[in-house]
């Protein structure tokens, strides 16, 4: 059975895949000492960067199931790093995990960039509308996201700051 089941949670391009990878493949000591991961196996759960919603009732959405499937079938101990989307929260597959799990430790890892700076990285994604979103949007879906967040129970929730990787411990949630 699996430890810890970590969900990243995080604004749009704050580098929640990116995190994901780093961890698992530069598997960087002091960030693993900080997060109390030493000697432990990091398992990315792919289907939770595979399969990314881009839009209401994306089908996507719906294949993130496979998410559960993935934790639960993980043999031994270790760490389960998800990349979370709010989707995640809203279809309760959050809490049905930590159910199905209940003697795994769950926690969630806020990633927080300024949002100017991730706005701009937004701006420039394939995936980002050319009109009509502007930093005034992405401030309020980032509190919803927060909000979503804090409305779950029985999760632990660290907040890293993630400006130039050096994902500094901050208080959750972050001032926006």
């Amino acid at each position: 059975m699996v430890d810890e089941i970590v969900w990243i949670y995080g604004s749009s391009a704050v580098g929640k895949e990116t995190f994901i990878r780093y961890l698992a493949k530069e598997k960087p000591q002091r960030l693993i000492k900080r997060l109390h991961w030493e000697n432990k196996k990091l398992i990315p759960i792919w289907e939770s960067i595979n399969y990314i919603a881009q839009y209401d009732n994306d089908p996507l959405g719906d294949k993130r199931e496979e998410i559960i499937d993935s934790v639960c079938n993980i043999k031994g101990p270790g760490i389960a790093l998800i990349k979370g989307q709010d989707i995640d929260i809203l279809d309760k597959r959050v809490q049905r995990l930590k159910e199905k799990l209940p003697k795994s430790n769950h926690r969630i890892i806020y990633l927080y960039t300024d949002l100017k700076i991730v706005y701009e990285r937004c701006k420039k994604k394939s995936w980002w509308p050319k009109e009509g979103v502007e930093f005034k949007d992405f401030k309020g879906w980032t509190k919803s996201e927060i909000e979503l967040i804090n409305s779950l129970n029985g999760f632990d929730i660290i907040a890293l700051n993630n400006e130039n990787n050096r994902f500094r411990k901050i208080n959750f949630p972050p001032k926006i």
